[in-house]
């Protein structure tokens, strides 16, 4: 069995609590307090597998090739010029008024390439940070997309806010968004809004960075949402919907989620008219998760259909399935599909990655 690396006992203690979770509909990726960073040591975390670690343009490390983690096949390999470069970007570098609590930005590229002109923007789930995704990022950059996976304001959840109340969903998500007053549930300010940290990272980047292309996916203020995938794990892939609900994206890619729902079934604003064609929309959830009923009620209400791909017993490529799900064994299903040093039992995991976020 492949050792965990202190990240993934961390969020593994997510398992604690999982009646809780069932019951209240609410899995939080990383209930418990991050501990001090701890020394070096051989894990399977994605810092492992890049060749560079970056904060703020700075190149703090620079590991030994090392062979894809967490599920991704030594097959997937690319050579060492084409691994990506993971930064860390610190949200008060892009606006210092933003607030810090949420973690920093991390970005990944392939920095020899301007890549496929795509920007894939990854939102975490409840309690956790960008750098509880470097895997999932690191991969959807060695196929040439800019990766920005962005902290923003992520607790409470969305659920423990509106439970059953269907039309509270789209209020707290269309204020996380824009940072408008249009929920008595939550306040958020502007600056610390999906929108206002995504344009001022991509305008930060566009200058501190030039030659990667990070300007051409923001003109002025204004987002160029046809050139950016917006993916999410849990309530982060709720957002990511909601966004593509709202603008016409390259494309949806949720992990764990959609989980808007009552007991009724899907929140209101799922059914509603998206911007985005249900053609795409794509989706990665664990069978025996949770909230699994939920995410795939309104999955088939966004018009991903009723068929359900188990990657575990259908090889890929998956060709045109938008709907994939695993049954593999797992301490944290929920956590499983996305979280860094909780995908190894996911024997294809980077393929479904890649197939998930697009190529």
């Amino acid at each position: 069995m492949t050792s965990q690396s202190p990240r993934a006992r961390r969020l593994a203690l997510a398992a604690a609590p999982l009646a809780l979770c069932v019951l209240l509909a609410r899995c939080a990726v990383n209930p418990v307090p991050t501990p001090a960073a701890p020394q070096a040591t051989a894990s399977t975390d994605a810092a492992a597998a890049v060749d560079s670690v970056q904060y703020d343009g700075a190149v703090l490390a620079t590991p030994a090739d090392a062979a894809p983690t967490d599920g991704a096949a030594a097959a997937d390999a690319k050579p060492t010029s084409a691994v990506p470069v993971v930064g860390f970007l610190a949200v008060t570098a892009t606006d210092a008024a933003t607030d810090p609590q949420f973690g920093d930005h991390v970005t990944a590229s392939l920095s020899n390439t301007l890549g496929s002109g795509r920007l894939v923007v990854f939102l975490a789930g409840t309690g956790a940070t960008p750098k509880d995704y470097e895997a999932l990022a690191t991969e959807a950059a060695r196929v040439g997309h800019r990766v920005l996976a962005l902290a923003y304001p992520n607790n409470p959840s969305v659920a423990s806010l509106c439970g059953e109340d269907s039309t509270c969903y789209e209020y707290v998500r269309h204020e996380v968004l824009d940072g408008q007053n249009r929920s008595p549930k939550i306040a958020i300010q502007s600056v610390d809004s999906i929108q206002h940290r995504l344009v001022a990272a991509l305008q930060y980047l566009a200058k501190a960075r030039p030659a990667e292309g990070w300007g051409s996916f923001v003109q002025g203020s204004a987002l160029q949402w046809s050139l950016i995938t917006v993916a999410g794990h849990s309530q982060g892939a709720g957002h990511a919907a909601f966004i593509g609900r709202q603008y016409s994206v390259a494309r949806v890619a949720m992990f764990a989620g959609v989980v808007d729902a009552t007991a009724m079934g899907p929140a209101a604003w799922v059914n509603n008219l998206h911007a985005t064609p249900a053609a795409k929309y794509f989706g990665f959830v664990h069978t025996a998760d949770p909230v699994y009923a939920k995410v795939s009620a309104n999955w088939t209400a966004l018009g991903l259909g009723a068929t359900r791909t188990d990657v575990g017993k259908t090889p890929g490529p998956w060709n045109t399935a938008q709907a994939l799900v695993t049954s593999a064994p797992a301490v944290v299903p929920h956590n499983a599909v996305a979280v860094d040093g909780l995908t190894a039992s996911i024997a294809n995991v980077a393929l479904v990655w890649r197939h998930v976020v697009g190529l």
